[in-house]
């Protein structure tokens, strides 16, 4: 019965490092790849010298003792996304009371307004439910692992990085979740023809990303309905507006130019940063997102793709992303004793969504600021 870890890669005890115990040893038989008789040679020289077997086991062990557990802890990160968690219930409500109309002031003395025929407030609302239930699995027999380690601290060790590799897996799907909402959030706006196109800090200098990214930090901070999707007079706090770029613009940005942009200290703009790799997804990518999803094809089409490939980036209130835990990570062991194996499974419920009352820019590629012909008569 196969047990985990599956080993996946070029991972096995090779002829090279058999003959280099070998050598240090003096086995005097080389084991040629792809050769299963000299492998059975070199076996029988060291079975039948229990001195030689010692020194080979030693050998062996110290090439095990020098293997290196890679240490991949990961976290999302586009985290500062992350609201909070829900202990009960089924998903969250926003609720928008936008500022009060004005009113023209009675004049009239002689005939006093009712007190009692104020209007109603204007209400808006958007709920958000559960939309996203993962699980990881992973069954771990300790029997058949004490026959790979030479201590019971490496095992126990190597077993936890399995359990590590659950943790690592939701980390990786909540990032996954995020981006697939900015990139929701991105193509609303180019499909509503809403998207500021400037000329990508790649190919130019950059300046215009720079100005288009300093205008709306500073427009959100008045009350307006024209930066969300609802359409209602909000504003955004200084401390709520982030920026979200895919590494490679970044990489071309001035940050100390964008952070005055945003006027911060550079000191706190980084904290107000939430890199991406891109805005477009990989295979692995979309696989994850559509197993959680219980669906067989990609939500984005060809023409969506490419044109999340021109965003460069997103100016936004935090407030925009609204995801919370509706159920935390919870690791459950499940023992197996007829084969003395335990099943480790990790349960997760999220809630994903994006605020129609929240300010958000987005910015697309465009012509190149050299590329602009100027014309004289």
């Amino acid at each position: 019965m196969p047990y985990i870890p599956n080993v996946v890669g070029n991972t096995d005890l090779t002829a090279e490092t058999l003959n280099a115990i070998g050598e240090d040893i003096g086995v005097g038989v080389v084991v040629a790849e792809n050769n299963i008789q000299t492998l059975y040679e070199y076996g029988n020289v060291i079975l039948a010298n229990t001195s030689l077997m010692n020194k080979w086991y030693d050998g062996l062990v110290n090439k095990i003792l020098r293997s290196r557990l890679i240490d991949t802890m990961y976290k999302n990160r586009l985290a500062p996304t992350f609201k909070g968690v829900l202990d009960i219930g089924e998903g969250i409500e926003e609720i928008l009371v936008p500022p009060a109309a004005v009113q023209q002031q009675n004049q009239d003395k002689t005939t006093p307004r009712n007190p009692y025929a104020a209007s109603l407030p204007e209400i808006y609302s958007k709920w958000h439910v559960i939309n996203a239930e993962m699980q990881y699995g992973r069954r771990i027999s300790k029997k058949r692992l004490r026959r790979a380690f030479v201590s019971f601290d490496a095992m126990n060790n190597f077993v936890q990085y399995i359990i590590d590799s659950l943790y690592n897996g939701y980390e990786w799907d909540s990032q996954i979740l995020t981006k697939f909402k900015a990139a929701q959030a991105a193509l609303i706006r180019i499909e509503a023809n809403k998207a500021i196109a400037v000329a990508s800090p790649v190919t130019s200098d950059g300046t215009a990303f720079l100005a288009a990214a300093r205008a709306d930090a500073e427009l959100f901070r008045w009350m307006s309905d024209q930066y969300n999707d609802a359409g209602v007079p909000v504003a955004t706090n200084d401390g709520d507006l982030y920026i979200i770029m895919p590494a490679r613009v970044e990489s071309h940005v001035d940050v100390k130019d964008l952070a005055a942009a945003f006027n911060l200290e550079y000191a706190q703009f980084l904290g107000r940063r939430m890199p991406v790799d891109s805005f477009t997804f990989s295979d692995r990518e979309k696989a994850r997102l559509m197993t959680i999803a219980g669906v067989d094809s990609w939500f984005f089409t060809a023409e969506q793709e490419a044109q999340l490939a021109t965003v460069l980036g997103i100016v936004a209130d935090i407030d925009l992303f609204q995801i919370y835990d509706a159920y935390e990570p919870d690791l459950w062991e499940n023992p197996n004793g007829a084969d003395a194996e335990t099943n480790f499974w990790l349960h997760a419920d999220k809630i994903v969504g994006l605020s129609p009352f929240a300010n958000y820019q987005v910015y697309v590629a465009g012509v190149d600021e050299d590329a602009v012909a100027t014309v004289t008569p």
